[in-house]
């Protein structure tokens, strides 16, 4: 189903990413999910494998080259190695968001890895206190690291990230975290993320936010550490100016524009939607001091709405140049 909120996106030429929800359950409960709410409504209404395959035919039509398999968790999802297998036949480029629970299996590694072209692996600390306790799921940190090491040994390796997202329970831990990461040789990529107000983590925002001039202040350390390793760090859901010198990390600088398939109901029925996101303002917005910055729907997108609603813009600034990536801004109050 096409929604009326998307009908613009539909005179623009069609984008090349599909970030496909597959899967309403997960194996792990992370205390900070986003997707909560959204498992909690449709797990009982699993995708078929038929809705699944229709879609991506379907998307692949509209001209999608790369697909995105998300969850919930995906691969638990019991056609997910047919699907996977189905999206390589069709030609896609194959990226799995997972926590690697599964990919600690060698049998399952073995059957999806040579598919996969890129693997985005959720760690949230560099011990399996923190990541543990985080994921609710005892033992979690030690898969994590066999899924690793499987990889690691795999004919075919796939392009490794890694998403670390922040809250007040694991950011003393961060700066080891990407430490441990950015030695490891299958990791290429690091992901911070400030903490995505949807689900669980809004549920309970105020005792797992944390505030970006603290993320800030550590962001050229963690730059440093991973540039020396020969890896790549990006920061998600960071307004330009909160990063200060480490503003060429921001992720806003690399979107690339996506169309995701998801659970929805309408008119009383559950039934597949298509969105459009050209941009990754989703729930964030630009407050009046934001006004005159020259970055603004440029290089950045502003704060997450419900952060500002909590702390106001104080820890904001605008920027009177913004030169190229080769050259720093100015900032100013």
């Amino acid at each position: 189903m096409k929604t009326a909120a998307t009908n613009a996106a539909n005179e623009r030429s069609p984008v090349k990413r599909l970030e496909f929800h597959m899967s309403y359950v997960c194996n792990q409960d992370c205390v900070f999910c986003s997707e909560s709410v959204r498992m909690r409504q449709y797990q009982k209404r699993p995708l078929s494998y038929k809705e699944m395959v229709e879609t991506i035919t379907r998307k692949r039509r509209e001209g999608c080259e790369h697909i995105t398999f998300v969850g919930g968790e995906p691969t638990v999802h019991p056609d997910f190695l047919k699907l996977l297998a189905a999206s390589k036949k069709l030609g896609y480029a194959t990226l799995l968001i997972t926590n690697g629970a599964k990919l600690s299996e060698p049998r399952f590694a073995a059957e999806s890895l040579p598919l996969l072209d890129e693997i985005v692996l959720s760690v949230h600390g560099s011990n399996s206190k923190v990541h543990d306790d985080l994921a609710q799921s005892p033992g979690s940190f030690e898969k994590l690291w066999k899924a690793l090491g499987l990889i690691e040994k795999a004919k075919k390796r796939p392009f490794v990230l890694t998403n670390t997202v922040v809250t007040q329970k694991n950011i003393n831990d961060l700066v080891k975290t990407i430490n441990v990461l950015a030695e490891h040789p299958v990791v290429r990529h690091c992901l911070v993320s400030n903490l995505a107000p949807d689900g669980d983590a809004l549920l309970h925002y105020d005792e797992q936010v944390v505030r970006i001039s603290e993320l800030g202040r550590l962001a050229p350390q963690l730059v440093e550490i991973a540039r020396s390793r020969g890896k790549i760090i990006r920061f998600f859901g960071m307004p330009l100016c909160s990063l200060g010198e480490a503003w060429e990390a921001s992720n806003d600088l690399y979107w690339d524009s996506r169309t995701n398939v998801e659970r929805a109901t309408s008119h009383g029925q559950v039934t597949l939607e298509d969105t459009w996101n050209y941009t990754p303002k989703r729930m964030r917005f630009f407050p009046d001091l934001c006004a005159p910055c020259p970055a603004r729907e440029k290089k950045c997108w502003g704060v997450f709405r419900i952060y500002h609603k909590h702390f106001g813009e104080s820890e904001l600034m605008t920027f009177e140049t913004l030169g190229s990536q080769e050259s720093p801004p100015c900032p100013s109050r």
